[in-house]
């Protein structure tokens, strides 16, 4: 008889991508269970093409996060309904509500994710959980469709100036202001191309011959192969800093008001800068100060994260 076994992780693009590596390890430890996961719409494409995931299904996070009481009800059962053949299920999530989709499936044996360590790597939490203990080999994994956009023969740079909005949040604390200027330093005192990525809100408005701006031009996978061909990214704490994770490019994270000890992988090629304040990182398990000024946006001078650019590209 198989046996089904169901995840439950929704969020973000960088949330499934977080458990990727821990998802495979598990299925690489349990071959002959049928892997069910249960994510929202608008990150599905993070794992839609993972080999290791036997069905994926999707729910309506719009009306899950922002929803009147009534269609967030109809999104849960419905959620529920669709594992309810499962015998087995995984809530990565340290809300308990989460578990309320498992017991209305009726799943006899369910693992909840209850560890409270606000300092510990959520790679390393999430293959804890799913494998009862730590691997070095967290490196996360994106399973790309073929590219749909041609390749610049050209070097370049990928910076994508934007991110932390999604369904469930927008959070402009997680965004650096001195992309721009960052931008600038790079186009005058490097010969190298620029290509911008994020959606299309994350423009920055800058023309110029050198600069290809792909904001809101671009799917997953086309940003995943860009990133992989390119000689380094550059990006706030966001879905696309954990997609350059998944390549072998160098990669360079400014964080702001979130912990990259916290966020990234252990065994990652993403290098980061942190701002110096005292209060950064404020980000406890999703929730953030802001009713404070948000300084720590701003905190970090371009002219830094412009140095650590030239000690990546050894120039």
């Amino acid at each position: 008889m198989q046996k089904n076994t169901a995840i439950i992780r929704c969020g973000a693009i960088g949330d499934l991508i977080s458990i990727s590596s821990a998802v495979r390890s598990y299925k690489e430890n349990h071959p002959d269970e049928h892997i069910t996961l249960l994510c929202g719409e608008s990150c599905a494409d993070a794992l839609r093409r993972a080999p290791y995931i036997d069905n994926l299904i999707t729910l309506n996070d719009t009306h899950l996060y922002e929803g009147n009481i009534f269609q967030k009800f109809i999104t849960a059962v419905k959620a529920a309904m669709s594992i309810r053949n499962c015998t087995k299920c995984f809530i990565l999530h340290s809300d308990f509500r989460w578990e309320l989709i498992a017991d209305l499936a009726g799943i006899p044996n369910k693992y909840s994710l209850h560890n409270n360590d606000i300092k510990k790597s959520r790679y390393k939490i999430y293959m804890e959980a799913l494998n009862g203990s730590e691997r070095n080999d967290s490196k996360p994994v994106f399973h790309s469709e073929s590219l749909t956009l041609p390749l610049y023969k050209a070097p370049y740079i990928c910076i994508a100036p934007g991110g932390a909005r999604n369904v469930k949040s927008d959070t402009p604390c997680r965004k650096w202001r001195g992309f721009q200027t960052l931008i600038e330093l790079i186009n005058i005192n490097i010969n190298i191309h620029i290509v911008l990525l994020g959606s299309a809100d994350d423009s920055t408005g800058i023309n110029n011959e050198k600069i290809i701006d792909m904001c809101g031009m671009t799917s997953l996978s086309d940003a995943y192969h860009l990133i992989n061909a390119s000689a380094l990214f550059i990006g706030n704490d966001s879905g696309l800093l954990h997609l350059a994770a998944c390549t072998d490019t160098p990669a360079l994270g400014v964080f702001t008001a979130t912990s990259p000890e916290v966020v990234l992988p252990a065994a990652s090629n993403v290098t980061s800068l942190q701002s110096p304040l005292r209060c950064s990182p404020c980000e406890r398990q999703g929730s953030y100060k802001l009713n404070c000024g948000q300084e720590c946006t701003g905190s970090i001078p371009p002219e830094d994260v412009f140095k650590k650019v030239l000690k990546i590209l050894d120039m």
